[in-house]
């Protein structure tokens, strides 16, 4: 429970509705390789990470998965399916035991509804998400791979270590090899 009172902390939410967010939904644990959302399947949650990791990923027509994202904090949702009631584009899985604080489509909605502060943080929510899409989007027609590589270092810091080298490079966009060489060019580097 104090995992859940730290994240509502950091939400800048009233005392009240902070109480409100904290009885509606519930706490859960993934285990590792379990999902949260499965590609093709209903979106049913919103879900606060309070401890652990996520990965997000996609499956094409081939059966080739790519990891597309990563989270260790914040909301996780698979957004459009979410709200739209629609079969989810891609599955977020645990790559570490992870502590979830999930609320159901009503939940959320009603929490939205419940005054104009409620409504404002459903917009916040939803401006999150979109920033962090915005962002990604530059960062592939803008950035270097390697650019992108220490991007990538700054948001996953310790967690790193949780990620495959496949992982990684299909986060930023390379191969593995090439995330290999940049390791190695970042390394010669940081030696001069």
């Amino acid at each position: 429970m104090s995992d859940l009172k730290e994240f509502v902390s950091r939400m800048n939410l009233s005392e009240e509705l902070s109480g409100i967010f904290m009885e509606v939904g519930e706490v859960v644990t993934l285990k590792r390789k379990e999902y949260f959302v499965r590609q093709g399947e209903p979106c049913r949650y919103l879900g606060a990470v309070l401890d652990g990791e996520l990965r997000f990923s996609y499956c094409d027509a081939d059966g080739e998965e790519r990891t597309i994202a990563f989270n260790t904090n914040g909301f996780a949702t698979e957004y459009y399916a979410f709200m739209n009631h629609v079969p989810a584009r891609y599955s977020i899985e645990a790559i570490s035991e992870t502590v979830i604080y999930r609320l159901t489509y009503k939940q959320v909605i009603d929490f939205y509804e419940y005054n104009m502060e409620g409504q404002r943080f459903g917009r916040h929510i939803a401006e999150q998400l979109f920033f962090r899409r915005d962002e990604l989007i530059f960062s592939f027609r803008c950035d270097t791979p390697e650019e992108r590589y220490q991007k990538l270092l700054k948001v996953v810091d310790t967690s790193m270590n949780k990620l495959t080298l496949k992982d990684v490079a299909s986060l930023i966009g390379v191969t593995p090899e090439t995330v290999s060489r940049i390791r190695r060019k970042l390394l010669t580097d940081g030696e001069s």
